[in-house]
């Protein structure tokens, strides 16, 4: 979320929001929880990706 959260702007607002709600999909106990855990980070890292990627920025335009 540091990354995120030092430079995000009206556009790319969306993918912030996405991204900060990684944390929403991880729910249940046990194996249910462990299987949540690994597709939110999968999402995260998704999602971050996204975020890195200096093409977005000419694509939003």
């Amino acid at each position: 979320m540091d990354a995120v959260a030092g430079s995000h702007h009206a556009g790319n607002v969306d993918l912030a929001a996405q991204i900060a709600s990684v944390p929403e999909h991880i729910r249940g106990y046990g194996h249910v929880k462990e299987a949540h855990l690994h597709e939110a980070k999968a999402r995260e890292a998704t999602l971050l990706a996204q975020w890195r990627n200096p093409l977005r920025l000419v694509q939003v335009s």
